[in-house]
């Protein structure tokens, strides 16, 4: 599903790019949410080992991608996927 919205992303930005529009999208990674609280401890420390940052996500983290795609200083960016994992990707 993931790789669907990159593609989609990509495509929108190309259409929309000659109307000044930029297309983005944000791809979290675990995030303390509603949802990722019944997890087992297990499987939440599990999850924190993969992580080079050694943490999961908090809400305002993907908001904070979020503020920086819709402010002034991403204007030159489109048709990306932003990462919010923690640097899971990096290994």
């Amino acid at each position: 599903a993931k790789a669907a919205i990159v593609g989609m992303t990509r495509g929108l930005a190309r259409e929309c790019a000659p109307f000044g529009v930029n297309v983005n999208c944000v791809r979290p990674g675990w995030t303390d949410t509603e949802g990722t609280s019944r997890a087992t401890p297990e499987v939440k420390a599990n999850a924190i080992k993969e992580m080079p940052l050694g943490r999961t996500g908090r809400p305002e983290d993907i908001a904070g991608a979020v503020l920086f795609l819709v402010s002034d200083f991403s204007t030159y960016m489109t048709g990306m996927a932003l990462d919010v994992n923690g640097g899971l990707f990096i290994g």
